[in-house]
């Protein structure tokens, strides 16, 4: 009798055992990446910074980025405005620059919240921030003597002629109606240069099967936008998509506002004869045969 109670008493321990091995190794909550481009990715955020959010151990560009969901936090939180979002596991919720995710920590503007507490971080709509200017960039190739002439006048003196490494303004240059790249991307002798801000986002359409798919440059303040309908099965733009060269924004605001018979940055951008609202890659090297 003692024997029986034995074994039935180990063979209880051994049921115990494996339920409790197979109840630690179910796979616990998981945080979930959500893409502006509609595609979601589930498994562990690593770290974020301003530019970048470490997921899985990849790199994805901030800008691709539209929410993270951690630990697979319940309701959705309101769509993210003009700044980020986050929303605690309490239903509290508040706004600001989202600066630095770590392990243990999520940093917003001047706080930091115990990483647990989060369960939805969402980063600011593209559509309200991107007439943020971006800072000037100072060109490491300007000195005294090639620094532009803050004279408005758009006309060189007469008989005068840009000198062949400089960027002629609207209409100075009979010349510039010539040259086959855009006078905006030469930054020798240009007191402001700056990348462009590239925001991309994919929402669905009003007809089944179909996502809208969005692009924003922000181009020394300009905004260059494109937008196109795709199959749910295609996808849209990310940021690695399209080119982002450093622009003389100097000329580029002249341009702007007083664009001339060959160079419109608001109509073409990159000056290869493509539309911006038809141009996938709106300041790309492609150019028409």
């Amino acid at each position: 009798m003692r024997l029986l109670t034995l074994i039935l008493a180990f063979a209880l321990f051994a049921i115990l055992g494996v339920t409790v091995y197979e109840t630690s190794a179910q796979p616990g909550p998981r945080d979930k990446l959500i893409l502006r481009d509609g595609h979601e990715v589930s498994g562990r955020l690593n770290s974020a910074n301003q530019q970048t959010v470490k997921f899985n151990g990849e790199l994805y560009d901030r800008a691709q980025v539209k929410a993270i969901r951690l630990n697979g936090a319940p309701n959705p939180a309101p769509e993210a405005g003009a700044l980020d979002l986050l929303m605690r596991r309490d239903g509290t919720i508040n706004t600001g620059r989202i600066t630095n995710i770590t392990d243990k920590l999520v940093f917003q503007d001047n706080a930091q919240v115990q990483r647990v507490d989060v369960a939805v971080i969402e980063f600011a709509n593209p559509a309200h921030i991107i007439t943020v200017s971006p800072e000037p960039i100072a060109s490491p190739t300007v000195t005294p003597s090639e620094s532009p002439s803050p004279s408005s006048s758009p006309s060189p003196a007469a008989g005068g002629s840009p000198a062949q490494e400089s960027s002629p303004e609207p209409g100075s240059d009979a010349n510039a109606s010539q040259a086959t790249t855009p006078p905006w991307f030469n930054t020798k002798g240009c007191a402001w240069a700056a990348k462009p801000y590239v925001f991309v986002d994919g929402s669905p359409s009003g007809t089944q099967g179909k996502v809208n798919c969005r692009m924003w440059l922000n181009v020394c303040g300009t905004v260059v936008e494109r937008r196109k309908v795709v199959d749910t099965n295609e996808r849209c733009w990310t940021s690695r998509d399209l080119s982002q060269p450093e622009i003389c924004c100097d000329i580029w605001t002249k341009y702007i506002n007083n664009p001339d018979g060959r160079w419109n940055p608001r109509k073409d951008a990159d000056g290869d004869g493509i539309p911006n609202d038809q141009d996938d890659d709106p300041l790309g090297p492609k150019r028409p045969q």
